[in-house]
C-alpha cells in the first residue's frame, strides 16, 4: 500500500482482519462515498498517535521521511552541481513581507537532512542566524526606549514583553511579531485561542507600553499611501 493515499491507508487501518487492522475510526471528514458512507475517516498525526499501534507509528515515520525528501532532498539534488556541491542563494524581494528568502533558510535543526550538509576537506561549515532582527530594527527605527534598553542589556525580548503585559512568553512572542506584521486583536484572538476582549486588551497594553511602535507604523503607512 501507499500510506500517502488515504483510501489505501483507510482500508488497512479500518478493514476487518486479516486484511486490515480492525481499528475504530475516531473522526470523519464531510466527504462521503460508497466506500465511506459516514465520511472518510480522519487519519492525521494526532489520531494516528492516539491508537498506540506500531503500524501507525511507521506510517507517521514514513510521512515525515517523505516530507523531508520532497521538501529538501529532491530540491537540493536538482540544484546541486555535478560535483555534488550545493550553492545557496538569497532574494531580498522574494516574500510579500519583505523578509529574505532563499534555498537554505528552512533547514531542520535536527535529523537526517542536516547531516547531508558537509564542508569540503580543509573548509568549515558555518551556520549563522539574525537574532530577532525584525524586532531590533523596529526598536531602532521607532526609537522605542524600552525595547532598545532590553536589547542593550541582553534581556529576552519576548519575556520582557510578556512580563510587561502579564502573559506567558509564548504569547509575548506571538504579540511581538503579530503587531510588527500588522495584525490586530482579531488575529491574536484566533491565533492564541483567547476571547476577543482579552486580545483587544493585550494589544492596547502593548501600545501603551511601547507607543513609538504604533506612532512610527502609522507615520510610515501614511507616507507609503501618498
Amino acid at each position: 500500500i501507499d500510506p500517502l493515499k488515504p483510501a489505501q491507508l483507510a482500508r488497512i487501518l479500518y478493514g476487518e482482519p486479516p486484511v486490515g487492522l480492525g481499528l475504530t475510526p475516531r473522526a470523519y471528514s464531510a466527504a462521503r462515498s460508497k466506500v465511506f458512507p459516514l465520511g472518510r475517516p480522519k487519519m492525521d498525526e494526532e489520531i494516528l498517535q492516539s491508537y498506540g499501534h506500531p503500524f501507525c507509528d511507521k506510517v507517521l515515520e514514513y510521512r515525515h521521511i517523505q516530507k523531508e525528501k520532497s521538501t529538501y532532498i529532491d530540491a537540493w539534488r536538482d540544484n546541486s552541481s555535478p560535483e555534488s556541491r550545493f550553492y545557496p542563494y538569497f532574494l531580498q524581494h522574494g516574500t510579500v513581507t519583505g523578509r529574505l528568502s532563499g534555498n537554505m533558510q528552512q533547514v531542520p535543526r535536527k535529523g537526517l537532512v542536516k547531516t547531508l550538509l558537509r564542508a569540503p576537506v580543509g573548509a568549515s561549515l558555518v551556520e549563522v542566524d539574525y537574532s530577532q532582527v525584525e524586532l531590533r530594527l523596529a526598536a531602532v527605527i521607532a526609537n522605542e526606549p524600552a525595547l532598545k534598553r532590553a536589547f542593550k542589556t541582553g534581556h529576552d525580548i519576548h519575556q520582557e514583553v510578556a512580563d510587561q503585559l502579564d502573559i506567558d512568553r509564548q504569547m509575548g512572542k506571538m504579540v511581538n511579531f503579530l503587531i510588527l506584521y500588522g495584525g490586530g486583536a482579531s488575529k491574536l484572538s484566533e491565533s492564541a485561542g483567547i476571547p476577543y476582549s482579552r486580545a483587544e486588551k493585550i494589544i492596547a497594553q502593548y501600545h501603551e507600553s511601547y507607543p513609538n511602535i504604533r506612532r512610527t507604523t502609522s507615520k510610515l503607512t501614511a507616507q507609503a499611501l501618498t
